[in-house]
């Protein structure tokens, strides 16, 4: 029993850690009221790439949406976590200024549900799927299931007669570089990992894969054997008798077992 007490105290500790110092000064060097939503895209990747290190086979991948309305400048940039080319987690970045602007909040709460319309299909082979939506430092969590394949927080529909606020402040309450908003990160990242651990590894599956090597071999055996050119007679039976289907499966050298 003490023993368990005391891992317990230890994973805690490792939660309860800050921000390493380099990570916490990249984010410390953008001016919080930038108007130049770039800047937060160094720190961010820092931040998931330690997080997610490459040696426990994860990926961060920086995905860029054009804009949708003509004549727009408004890109939208998120960055995909990926574990052997599964997502399961992503966040979007906007500038810190945009909290305060109802309009572009709305946007962002729709536009993180277009991304969990496109990652979280029926196919993904993971139960949950998180997103974060980031302004500067302070974030708001959602989460997709697939067992009901619903979104929280619940959307908030518009109403047609007034001015309604579809995609609250509140939503955004943590803040990064605080201990509360640390500690609500790390959960998530904690989380994150315990769901990926069902994302099995990609193995070789050798399909197929000695048969370009036997009919290659095959030419230059009736070439010596024969003295001719049957070059034309191995097309025949490539395209007759195997079928075409077996060169398409023996292109297929790998197969992604999840």
């Amino acid at each position: 029993m003490h023993v368990t007490v005391e891992i317990v105290h230890y994973l805690k500790s490792i939660l309860d850690m800050p921000w390493g110092p380099t990570i916490l000064e990249q984010f410390q060097l953008v001016n919080r009221y930038t108007t130049d939503e770039s800047e937060y895209y160094g720190p961010y990747i820092t931040l998931l790439a330690d997080l997610f290190p490459h040696t426990d086979h994860y990926q961060v991948a920086p995905q860029f949406k054009g804009p949708v309305a003509p004549g727009s400048i408004d890109f939208t940039v998120i960055y995909i976590v990926m574990k052997r080319k599964v997502p399961v987690l992503f966040i979007k970045v906007k500038l810190y200024a945009h909290l305060q602007d109802i309009a572009k909040r709305e946007k962002a709460d729709n536009q993180m549900r277009d991304r969990f319309r496109e990652l979280g299909s029926p196919n993904l082979p993971i139960p949950k799927l998180y997103g974060i939506s980031a302004m500067g430092t302070c974030f708001s969590v959602y989460e997709y299931t697939k067992e009901t394949n619903r979104v929280a927080p619940s959307s908030i529909p518009r109403d047609p007669d007034t001015v309604n606020d579809v995609a609250p402040q509140a939503r955004w309450k943590y803040e990064l570089l605080e201990a509360d908003g640390e500690a609500k990160f790390r959960s998530i990242v904690t989380e994150v990992k315990a769901i990926a651990q069902a994302i099995g590894k990609c193995k070789l599956f050798p399909r197929l894969f000695w048969l370009p090597m036997l009919i290659a071999i095959s030419e230059l055996w009736f070439r010596d054997r024969l003295r001719c050119d049957i070059c034309l007679t191995i097309t025949q039976f490539r395209r007759e008798d195997v079928g075409l289907s077996i060169w398409s499966q023996a292109a297929s050298l790998y197969v992604l077992v999840i």
